[in-house]
């Protein structure tokens, strides 16, 4: 390894790949063997505890628990009931304990109730005694059970626990029906209450279950939405979605731009680190990164993803591969590959709101595509439309704007659509739904730049009831706390009760155990297609500080794909005819160079108008630009940012040694 290779920035990678279980979510676990006792352990003295001919007998004249060190959240369990002979006699009482925990002693938990009385009734144990049937329940709850417990035969039990709702069957009956989320994981046991004789049971057994994951993603969107303030936006799908979800202020992509954007959200590795910085690169990356939904894969998940991957990385292919059960066009979760009651994640990008619609189509194609599925009081009028102040005022770019609501009305009719089948496929109460796009908006200003524009994005994430558990806080609640899609991965881990890989940069931001909230938020510009670039940016929840490493280079360079946008040609044209029609913020956008640096106040300035670098700054201002210096310089090194290194230089480097980057760097190399 060179001393030159040693000294440059690296990237960095905690690189241990854990080897993950190969049980399916979705395969039952037995709790009784059918032959011995092994795993089931008493608490007390009982008279006879034993495996007989494929059952398990418990007698006792105390009170007495038996338990097994096999744990689960989520989960069906199910087993068969034999009571014994004198059951009505000395009023015989049993259960099936759940979610327990305590190691020893009477445990804390629940009871699915084994009795004449209330039998598949729930009790809590320790925690209030019955939680149903309650005295206002007890009409009903006798109705239900009338005639179904046999009292010389075999009795099946049920029990489906997701989240804090919990049901209980008898011989396939529906009994129980209730929210109860004190306590939602803890071991199994069978209790017997000391009166009777022997109590038997059966084909025990218990699979764990895991809730849906949906993500919708929107292509090149700002939080133009009705829900985040936006009231020329037509979004009803959206802002009805929003009373229904956490919806977050301060959430931001990896980049500005699809690619290096997608590589994090794929792996949840930063973009820097990674070296997937550069758009339409093929760096390699070690084959122990995964695909995250691979976890999911084997778990036990039916994985799809619809339309688009990028993921910007030599190891694209196997990421697709590794990751989705189906990645095509018209990937569902109602695929024919997918098993029944099989959980699944699943991601839909739209791709209505992307540059390409806004802006860059000809606007006879985007009225056929896009605008012809709108009713005539849909379409957004130019003249009323809201323009930034970094836009000049002129009915062309009033028209491609108003242009750019009538894509976000489609994209949330799509998206309303989708909901929709969610509800009637039956599977919108077991889902955890994330809306997001995957960076600021395609328009001029937006993609591609660090300010706000291109980096905020729309993140709203819906919860179940049963699974309000595993939210920060109530449907309909806003969230402020700085999330980066880098943290996206790690999450979903989470939320399905699977653990971070190690090699993971990104914070927990929801579920049980989450991470506590991060202070800066990093961001990187670089290379889109043939346009050179090097910026980066660190983000407060307050501040935004950005770095430019390019400053003799235009805001807005010349770009093949981008330059077919009518908008940019406007400003174009006006920035060189009449470049005294425009005004500061227009014509730093458009001007030949950039500022070093650049640091704005969010609070106050949402839209990143004023750069505080070229005014008089307060006391506690410089203070705050001296603080995120520190942090962007510290950040950079903790990431191993490589964006200095020439791409010629690293691939000259990848060619000569045959590794990936990052262990050339590192000294991994031969």
């Amino acid at each position: 390894m060179s001393k030159l290779s040693r000294s440059v920035a690296a990237v960095w990678f905690i690189l241990v790949f854990p080897v993950c279980s190969s049980v399916l979510g979705q395969e039952w676990v037995d709790l009784f063997d059918g032959s011995t006792t092994r795993g089931w352990t008493p608490r007390s003295k009982v008279i006879r505890f034993e495996a007989k001919d494929g059952v398990l007998e418990l007698h006792s004249r105390t009170n007495c628990w038996v338990t097994t060190d096999v744990s689960m959240r989520d989960f069906e369990a199910e087993l068969e009931v034999l009571l014994p002979d004198d059951t009505r006699k000395v009023n015989f009482n049993s259960g099936f304990a759940y979610r327990c925990s305590g190691e020893s002693g009477k445990p804390k938990g629940y009871q699915c109730e084994i009795d004449l009385q209330k039998p598949a009734g729930i009790y809590g144990i320790g925690l209030g005694g019955w939680l149903y049937p309650g005295r206002e329940d007890n009409r009903d709850y006798q109705k239900k059970i009338d005639g179904l417990l046999k009292e010389r035969d075999w009795n099946h039990f049920r029990i489906v626990a997701r989240g804090s709702l919990v049901r209980t069957y008898l011989n396939g009956t529906l009994v129980a029906e209730l929210h109860e989320g004190r306590q939602l994981e803890g071991y199994f046991g069978i209790q017997h209450h000391g009166k009777g004789g022997t109590v038997r049971f059966r084909n025990i057994r218990a699979r764990r279950l895991y809730p849906n994951i949906l993500w919708i993603t929107a292509e090149d969107m700002s939080p133009y939405l009705g829900c985040y303030g936006d009231e020329f936006a037509t979004t009803p799908n959206l802002d009805r979605f929003a009373r229904e979800s956490v919806r977050y202020t301060r959430a931001f992509a990896a980049a500005p731009v699809c690619s290096p954007s997608r590589a994090c959200l794929i792996t949840g590795i930063t973009t820097v680190s990674l070296g997937a910085h550069q758009m339409r690169s093929a760096f390699p990356i070690p084959d122990r990164v995964k695909a995250f939904p691979s976890y999911l894969r084997k778990t036990g998940y039916f994985t799809s993803n619809n339309v688009k991957t990028d993921y910007n990385n030599g190891a694209a292919q196997r990421l697709i591969a590794e990751a989705w059960n189906e990645s095509i066009n018209d990937a569902h979760w109602r695929s024919n590959q997918r098993e029944e009651g099989q959980p699944f994640f699943s991601v839909f990008n739209d791709m209505s709101t992307h540059q390409s619609r806004t802006t860059v189509w000809p606007h006879e194609v985007f009225i056929r595509e896009i605008q012809s599925k709108l009713a005539e009081e849909q379409i957004h009028d130019p003249m009323k439309v809201p323009l930034p102040p970094y836009y000049p005022d002129t009915p062309l770019i009033r028209k491609e704007w108003a242009r750019m609501y009538d894509c976000v009305t489609v994209m949330d009719r799509n998206t309303g659509r989708l909901l929709k089948e969610l509800e009637e496929d039956g599977l919108a109460d077991n889902t955890i739904v994330f809306f997001y796009s995957d960076h600021g908006t395609g328009m001029p200003r937006g993609k591609r730049m660090l300010h706000d524009s291109g980096m905020r994005v729309a993140l709203m994430v819906r919860f179940p009831r049963r699974y309000q558990h595993l939210a920060p806080s109530p449907p309909g609640t806003v969230n402020e706390e700085l999330v980066s899609f880098v943290d996206f991965p790690a999450t979903v881990l989470n939320l399905v009760g699977l653990k971070k890989k190690d090699y993971m940069q990104g914070r927990i931001f929801l579920g049980q155990n989450r991470d506590s909230e991060r202070d800066y938020i990093y961001g990187c510009r670089d290379r889109v297609d043939e346009v050179f670039e090097c910026a980066r940016s660190l983000r407060s929840r307050k501040y935004l500080y950005i770095r430019n490493y390019h400053p003799h280079l235009s805001h807005n360079q010349p770009s093949v794909f981008s330059d077919l946008g009518r908008t940019r040609q406007e400003i174009n044209r006006l920035a060189k005819n009449n470049p005294q029609t425009m005004n500061k913020v227009q014509l730093d956008y458009a001007g030949p160079d950039k500022p070093v640096e650049a640091f704005y106040d969010c609070d106050s300035d949402p839209q990143n108008l004023i750069n505080l670098l070229e005014g008089t700054m307060t006391t506690a201002q410089q203070e705050a630009l001296r603080e995120h210096r520190r942090a962007y310089r510290a950040e950079r090194l903790k990431l191993r940012d490589p964006g200095a290194i020439p791409e010629d230089e690293m691939w000259r480097w990848v060619r000569k040694e045959g590794k990936p980057l990052h262990d050339i760097l590192l000294g991994r190399s031969d």
